[in-house]
This record gives C-alpha cells, structure tokens and sequence, in this order.
C-alpha cells in the first residue's frame, strides 16, 4: 500500500483544473455566449434538475462524512475507504454529476441552444482532466475491488 501511496503525487499533477472551476467557466460560457437556436420553455422545468443535483451532491457528502474519508477530489492521497454504495451505487461521481445538473437547469433557464456545447465540453473537460486521474489514484489505492466497482457502475450516470 505504501508503494501505492507514493504513485499519487504523479496522479494529482494529471488534475490541471479543479471542478468548481470548470463548473463555473460553465456558468460564464452559458450566459456570455452569442444565442442561437433559441428556446423558452416554463420556469418550472429547471426544477428537476436543481432537485436532483441537491440529492446527489447531499447524498455524496452524507456517504463521505459516514465514511470518514476526503471529499477533496484534489488529494486522492488521503482516501481512507472506498464508497460504493447510496447515490455511489448509481454514479462514479454524483458530485459532479450535480454540477452537471445544475448546469443543466441554467441551460434550460436560459433557452440557448448553443448551450449543449457548454453542457459536453463540462462533461469532456471534467472527465479528461479530473476524473480519470482520480480514477487512477483509486484504483491504486483499492486495486482489485475499485476495478470491480468500475464494471458494475457508470462513470457518470
């Protein structure tokens, strides 16, 4: 396990930009950009959305404190245990899942349809630079069992 440990410092040089950062360029790209495709739907649409990212990201941080370990996907070094159940049973990452949703219910709020660029470049900039480095630290640190959970449960959703 030590030697395991020593590998992560490489691992966390992977993650070039942290999640609530790119969660918020997100946010900045949706309102800045120029409006094509244009769209109005009913307020009440962006409720779902907003909804569910509150129970995931509740739900990740009430497995994680149950856990006791980080919620801070900037140190994969100090994951104490691997969760896999509650939302972790559904999503890899209900966390950023979330953001992703609250992305989303801004999308929908805003009615641009050049926004899906927003929403998918989120999703391939996160998974690119933050996820699959945290996936590498994970499975260093869990091995066999990680890689078990990794073939029953999506990355995303």
């Amino acid at each position: 396990m030590n030697s395991q440990k020593s590998d992560l410092p490489t691992v966390k040089k992977q993650q070039k930009i942290p999640p609530p950062l790119l969660f918020l360029a997100g946010v900045v790209a949706l309102k800045q950009m120029p409006i094509w495709g244009a769209f109005q739907l009913h307020w009440l649409w962006v409720i779902p959305p907003l909804l569910l990212a509150g129970i995931l990201a509740l739900g990740s941080l009430w497995r994680f404190w149950q856990a006791r370990t980080t919620v801070s996907p900037m140190t994969p070094e100090k994951t104490s245990s691997l969760v896999t159940d509650g939302v972790y049973a559904w999503s890899r990452n209900p966390m950023y899942l979330s953001l992703l949703l609250v992305l989303l219910a801004y999308f929908l709020w805003l009615g641009n349809g050049l926004g899906i660029v927003v929403l998918a470049t989120f999703v391939l900039a996160l998974t690119h630079w933050q996820i699959k480095a945290e996936e590498s630290a994970l499975l260093a640190l869990f091995g066999e069992e990680y890689a078990q959970y990794c073939n029953r449960v999506w990355r995303w959703i």
